[in-house]
């Protein structure tokens, strides 16, 4: 899939959805943190595989007089043409669903083709409002990201870094050697490769959406099977990657998240990502930032914060998903999507 206007049409009542990379004002609540005394984990509502009931995370105005709107559980990002029949009527529905923090449903073809926005039925709200407010607890606030930052080899270092998440485990990798076994297996789970160990198969070849999946699924195989401490990073911002092992597309995000490992070197304890669908091996956290901000694709690209959460920590809302129900059913969904490229 290409990201931007000429490359990616999508049908809403004969108008163009598109992704965009004009200038946007945000229009975003406060994150807050409430569990239920009862919890249900239920998972992401995926219904017959054409819609899915999410939660609006924020609507960006465009100067053009177009609409973005970002999703809790996508990666991707939808633009409604401000030309569009039922514009207002959209609009008025991801409001009211944003203002009220109340579930949606998301009509479409694919997971980059939004056909429609309306509101859930009672069975599927209560559903995935049992779901939602299952978060974790005192999540890390976001820090702005100052891209000369980027440049400082001590940005890398945990110590540096100084995240509070992570006096929570101490148990760290024990070497770069060891932190590229846990890349090596993680990539071997690949659905591309056919038939994998661990099931389902993580659908590395698609990276339009689905990172908060991939990234749970290989949290689980960091500290379940290989026994190590880790976190998630988040990104948010204009974001934009060369897909170049998937066919070099450009591919435009809102958000992005992959597991952390702190590995052990000679010169301190650094940080590390492990993120299959875009490199070859674990990538200092620098790295995997900057490369979110690729200016050949668009020239306003950049990531502009991040933060680093438990490794519980599912979607940008920070829900959680401890029994991986809507894990191991969005890998499914999203490997049956096919290449990224081929979008």
């Amino acid at each position: 899939m290409n990201k931007k206007l000429n490359l990616l049409q999508l049908l809403l009542f004969s108008s163009l959805l598109f992704f965009s990379a004009c200038t946007r004002q945000i229009d975003q609540p406060n994150n807050t943190s409430d569990t239920p005394d009862n919890p249900i984990n239920t998972g992401r509502m995926e219904l017959d595989g054409k819609a899915l009931v999410t939660s609006v995370a924020r609507i960006n105005n465009l100067q053009n007089g177009d609409i973005e709107l970002n999703f809790n559980e996508l990666q991707a990002i939808f633009t409604v043409s401000k030309n569009n029949p039922s514009f207002q009527r959209i609009l008025g529905i991801a409001r009211e669903a944003l203002n009220s923090k109340l579930p949606i449903k998301l009509i479409y073809t694919s997971y980059n083709k939004l056909e429609d926005l309306v509101w859930p039925n009672a069975d599927e709200k209560a559903s995935y409002l049992d779901w939602y407010r299952l978060k974790i607890v005192n999540p890390e606030p976001d820090r702005e990201l100052i891209r000369s930052q980027l440049q400082l080899e001590e940005f890398n270092l945990a110590e540096w870094q100084n995240w509070r998440v992570f006096k929570l485990c101490i148990k760290t990798v024990p070497s770069f050697a060891a932190a590229q076994t846990i890349f090596n297996y993680c990539a071997a789970q690949g659905c591309y490769l056919g038939p994998t160990q661990e099931q389902p198969c993580i659908p590395f070849q698609y990276v339009i959406d689905g990172c908060f999946a991939r990234a749970h699924k290989m949290r689980n195989i960091i500290e379940n099977k290989f026994k190590y401490c880790s976190e998630k990073v988040f990104s948010y911002g204009n974001l934009d990657v060369k897909a170049d092992k998937w066919g070099g597309c450009c591919v435009g995000w809102w958000y992005h998240v992959a597991p952390l490992i702190r590995v052990k070197t000679v010169r301190g304890v650094f940080c590390y990502v492990i993120d299959p669908g875009m490199f070859n091996g674990p990538v200092l956290l620098s790295t995997w930032l900057a490369a979110q901000g690729n200016t050949t694709c668009d020239s306003q690209s950049g990531v502009t914060s991040y933060s680093i959460q438990p490794s519980s920590a599912y979607t940008p809302s920070y829900t959680t998903d401890p029994n991986y129900t809507s894990t191991n059913t969005s890998l499914v969904n999203f490997n049956s999507q096919g290449e990224t490229c081929d979008n």
